[in-house]
């Protein structure tokens, strides 16, 4: 994990293109390494780190990073990295199509363990407003993939997503996946 965290920072750091690559060579094998040690560690945003780690290595998307090499990222690379995290938000939507998540509990076990701030808790200490935010998000997610990736919807998709990952930031109790998303669909996104 140590090496992991030392290549991303030598990748946000070089601007050399060959350090860079190489950075990310062994970030995603220190990663996808961790990864499979530790069944705890198995979540979906884990999941779609190595796979997104690997379509970095595999294709130019890579190249995007450093301004000098760029221009040899071809529309396909940048197409790939942008599908897969597509496919993870419409994933997330179909996981969320279950009995126990468009009830609310899901959300109200979420709050449970991590209340809400403030004039928040009673707000969603209410049964109607976990179904309506339950429901919400089950479409938030089974749409914004599509979105996403069509060029005329893109920019308002981005501010969808920015406020979405924002108000889980605040709401839930996974800032993380909240933050990791919104950073990862922006700099998969915004560029095209």
């Amino acid at each position: 994990l140590a090496t992991t965290i030392v290549c991303g920072v030598a990748m946000a750091l070089t601007k050399s293109a060959t350090t860079l690559r190489n950075a990310l060579v062994v970030g995603a094998t220190g990663w996808s390494y961790f990864f499979l040690l530790d069944k705890a560690f198995y979540g979906n945003l884990n999941y779609l780190l190595v796979c997104l780690l690997w379509t970095l290595v595999l294709t130019r998307a890579w190249r995007a990073v450093d301004r000098s090499t760029s221009s040899q990222m071809r529309p396909i690379d940048l197409g790939a990295v942008q599908m897969l995290i597509a496919l993870m938000y419409f994933y997330a939507g179909v996981v969320k199509l279950s009995a126990d998540w468009l009830s609310g509990d899901v959300l109200a076990e979420f709050l449970t363990i991590s209340p809400a701030p403030g004039p928040l808790a009673a707000i969603l200490a209410n049964r109607p407003t976990l179904v309506a935010l339950a429901f919400g998000g089950a479409l938030f997610d089974l749409s914004i993939g599509p979105l996403l990736c069509w060029k005329r919807t893109r920019r308002k998709a981005l501010w969808l997503v920015a406020g979405f990952h924002i108000t889980n930031f605040i709401v839930l109790d996974v800032p993380e996946v909240a933050l990791a998303m919104l950073a990862l669909t922006g700099a998969a996104f915004a560029p095209s």
